[in-house]
């Protein structure tokens, strides 16, 4: 009985363990299979936290390789490296606002809009979208809304003068000159040392022709940016207007000896205007002797007048017929040819071949100012001819197309004088 007892007892235990056993595998199997679980999530996150990081870098590459060819102006790769970059991260706004100039610079306006107001849906307030926005709007002729962008840039970064000058430009070809003055005023204290502002405020006063108000403020930008030669060429535009003909040559002068200047027919003949009204008409001459003979100097019209004008008066003759006639095959209806030679056939005294030539010029001339000068020539070589009526008569219509020329108006008044003006004219 003691020993059924004992057996009994030692199967319980066994059986015991044994489920024990069971229990205690089935909790590690549970517990480890949970471990592989955790585990695994553990790696996949940081797997993928990997790769972003990789494509983000990747990203960057591709950004600046397209930044690199779009400014190297090779669009096709730009563009291959920009939709890289957007595949690779197409969060960034950056990116589609890259997109948006290169395809803009390839002429697809659709598809620069589309990339540009995907780059504002991300970021609202990214101030290249909105700049970039604008210019946008500018190409299309939506000046109204490029207005809008240019401002809104102006609000999101107002530290950069580039976004008010865009702004002023904008109201300037939408006409309204004053309030872009008015714009940039409100702003100068703030961007007192950016050229960019003084040069555009000077252009402003240009439009006005307020030449000296505008010398200023070119002035001020040149002390800003010494180096560059666009703000030297309108302070020396404006005091050639304003009539300071010695500081304009100055500048003239420097900007000619430079590469990029040395080739600008205009400016060379603005400088030789300075130089026959300085008096210093030798070197007048030799500056447009050197832009005649220059290639394709045979078709420069102004530089032939102005040798012409400058050789009547050094009485260089042989320059003087060579510029009448070459303006006169050259331009033939351009009254510049004919007056020089009328000039040259008076001092030559050949007074009838005089007056063909001025007649032919009034009839030419379309400027009322100008034209008032060539009749005043004509009645001088009728009156050496002693056609006084034809002469008085000329006077007179001299005087009314031109009332602000005294000496028309007095020859019309006074006929007597013209034999004075012409000894005067012989000198």
């Amino acid at each position: 009985m003691h020993q059924q007892s004992t057996k009994n007892l030692g199967e319980h235990i066994i059986r015991f363990s044994m489920i024990a056993g069971g229990i205690a595998l089935m909790m590690w199997a549970a517990t480890s299979m949970g471990g592989c679980s955790l585990r695994g999530k553990s790696t996949t996150e940081a797997k993928n936290a990997a790769q972003s990081r990789i494509d983000t870098l990747k990203a960057a590459n591709e950004y600046q390789m397209s930044v690199e060819a779009l400014m190297a102006g090779d669009l096709d790769k730009a563009r291959k490296h920009g939709e890289r970059c957007i595949t690779l991260n197409g969060n960034v706004p950056r990116s589609w606002v890259l997109r948006g100039r290169i395809m803009m610079e390839k002429g697809d306006m659709q598809a620069a809009n589309d990339s540009l107001l995907r780059a504002e849906q991300l970021s609202p307030t990214d101030v290249e979208t909105q700049y970039y926005l604008g210019i946008l709007a500018e190409r299309v002729a939506r000046r109204e809304e490029a207005k809008t962008r240019y401002l809104k840039a102006a609000e999101l970064d107002p530290a950069n003068p580039q976004y008010p000058m865009a702004a002023a430009e904008m109201m300037i070809d939408l006409g309204d000159i004053d309030q872009a003055e008015a714009f940039l005023r409100d702003r100068q204290d703030k961007f007192q040392h950016a050229a960019g502002i003084q040069q555009l405020l000077g252009q402003i006063s240009m439009m006005r022709n307020d030449y000296s108000k505008a010398a200023i403020s070119f002035n001020e930008a040149r002390l800003l940016a010494p180096n560059e030669n666009e703000i030297v060429e309108d302070l020396a535009r404006s005091l050639y207007l304003s009539g300071e003909y010695a500081e304009a040559e100055l500048h003239l002068s420097r900007l000619l000896k430079d590469e990029t200047f040395k080739q600008r027919n205009d400016l060379a003949h603005m400088r030789a205007k300075c130089l026959i009204s300085l008096d210093r008409t030798t070197e007048a001459r030799d500056l447009l002797v050197a832009l005649t003979r220059e290639e394709g100097g045979n078709a420069d019209t102004e530089a032939w007048v102005q040798l012409g004008e400058v050789a009547y008066t050094l009485r260089d003759t042989s320059r003087v017929r060579m510029a009448f006639s070459r303006l006169i095959a050259m331009a033939p209806q351009r009254p510049e040819g004919y007056v020089l030679k009328g000039l040259h056939l008076r001092r030559t005294g050949d007074l009838k071949g005089a007056e063909d030539q001025f007649r032919q010029a009034v009839e030419l001339e379309k400027d009322p100012k100008t034209n008032s000068e060539n009749m005043i020539m004509l009645g001088l070589v009728l009156q050496a001819q002693n056609k006084t009526r034809s002469a008085e008569t000329i006077f007179a219509r001299a005087a009314a197309i031109d009332p602000s020329n005294q000496i028309a108006s007095r020859l019309a008044k006074e006929p007597g004088l013209a034999s004075a003006i012409a000894a005067a004219k012989d000198e």
